[in-house]
């Protein structure tokens, strides 16, 4: 069978979870007999090279980079982008293969979707964020507040992008009735603001007919695929299917137990994963004389203003340690040298790979009662949650650890078996060739 992956980005120079799972899923994909290729965006700020392709570890890749500058539009390329799908029409031409799975949309765009569809090949997207219906991709507003659902009208989007600059969060979360009243009557006398809407308005059909000619959609979470069918999606083509792991034989050996607690954190340092929260809840605890140290695992340069805001106010913290990134392959190891893992993220998330992986190798996870985490953590279970946005809570429950080493233990005990890769890769078979025979 051949296979051709789509995905906003790949490593080395991008390493989030949707980059690490197309990649991932591809090169399994090639062990088991298959031929995969893929195609990314490399950049969106320069020309040149526009088409670069490389066969890394087996595997044809083709990355793309353009300046999206140079689009007539200001925002249409970022959900329906002429030059990437030329450029996949090009590759399917090439390549020929029996399915065409886009992982995630971001960047690719309803364009990609399209040039599949032209050339009759069976279509699988896999959902991993909102991206299809939140022109921001998380469903977070300004402030760090989340959206229940896309707003009925346009108008209530335009809002929530501008709410991303402090000028215009402050009257929303003051008035926030009135402010949206406000938005209204912008909406109807200004020009500008009527032509965002409009844009919004497209955006949505555009995306909406793009799903449409998919053959079936992949939901990592029940959360996700639940909200789709509220937007309007055909629930027979959203299928749940959680995403597997690359589970070594024997895990590293546990950090022996000492009277010192190691928290950790792995993932984006950003604000919408709510790395403050653990910086506040730390501070909280050492005030209160527990000895404990946090381990944050992030790439501390893709968001260096918000990083160094964390290290000024951590400054003399000496149970805080930044330890950068570290490799898919050392991923057991560092599990293996914390007792609970943190996962204070103010989006919904969806199935994040970091609550898996802890749970694979018996580390209690501490998060946030939100969303697709709310799913794989049940609380006082196999881990804790704790309240959207409080610190205070968040510090509250790390305290429960760090006084009973007992309910630390019962959690780890009750870890829950976690799907292996060749699992989900035997699901995904069979998806295709399901797909290929209605095709």
């Amino acid at each position: 069978m051949r296979i051709l992956y789509a995905v906003h980005h790949l490593p080395p120079r991008y390493t989030g979870g949707a980059e690490a799972r197309a990649l991932r899923t591809a090169r399994r994909m090639q062990a088991l007999g298959h031929e995969a290729a893929m195609i990314c965006v490399e950049a969106i700020d320069q020309r040149e090279p526009a088409v670069e392709t490389r066969v890394e570890e087996g595997i044809p890749i083709r990355r793309l980079s353009f300046d999206h500058r140079s689009f007539p539009e200001a925002t249409r390329w970022t959900y329906d982008n002429a030059f990437v799908e030329d450029r996949v029409t090009e590759l399917l031409n090439e390549q020929r293969p029996d399915v065409f799975h886009l992982i995630s949309g971001y960047l690719m765009t309803a364009g990609a979707i399209r040039a599949a569809h032209r050339r009759g090949i069976p279509i699988v997207i896999t959902l991993t964020d909102f991206w299809f219906l939140c022109p921001r991709i998380t469903l977070l507003r300004g402030a760090g507040r989340v959206c229940p659902a896309p707003p009925p009208d346009p108008l209530g989007c335009v809002q929530c992008q501008a709410e991303a600059s402090r000028r215009f969060s402050w009257p929303a979360q003051v008035a926030p009735q009135l402010t949206a009243q406000g938005w209204r009557q912008l909406g109807q006398r200004l020009p500008a603001v009527r032509a965002q809407a409009l844009a919004i308005h497209d955006r949505r059909q555009v995306l909406s007919e793009a799903l449409a000619l998919s053959q079936a959609l992949i939901c990592p979470s029940r959360f996700l695929r639940e909200l789709f069918v509220e937007n309007g999606v055909a629930p027979e083509k959203l299928l749940l299917m959680r995403q597997g792991l690359a589970v070594p034989d024997q895990q590293p050996p546990r950090r022996p137990a000492d009277d010192v607690t190691v928290f950790g954190y792995s993932g984006q340092i950003k604000p919408h994963k709510g790395v403050d929260l653990i910086v506040a809840a730390g501070a909280a605890l050492a005030a209160r004389g527990y000895r404990f140290k946090i381990a944050i695992y992030g790439n501390a340069e893709e968001d260096r203003r918000y990083t160094e805001s964390l290290k000024r106010r951590a400054r003399a913290a000496t149970w805080l340690e930044w330890r950068g990134t570290y490799t898919a392959h050392d991923a057991w190891t560092v599990l293996a040298g914390l007792d609970a893992i943190l996962v204070p993220s103010r989006w919904y998330e969806n199935s994040p790979n970091i609550i898996l992986e802890a749970q694979a190798a018996g580390v209690p996870v501490i998060a946030t009662e939100l969303g697709g985490m709310a799913e794989l953590v049940r609380h006082e279970e196999n881990g804790l949650l704790f309240r959207l946005n409080d610190a205070a809570d968040l510090s509250r429950q790390m305290s429960r650890l760090l006084g009973d080493p007992g309910l630390l233990i019962g959690l780890r005990d009750c870890a829950p078996p976690v799907k292996t890769l060749d699992q989900e890769m035997a699901e995904l078979l069979q998806l295709y060739g399901q797909v290929i025979g209605r095709a």
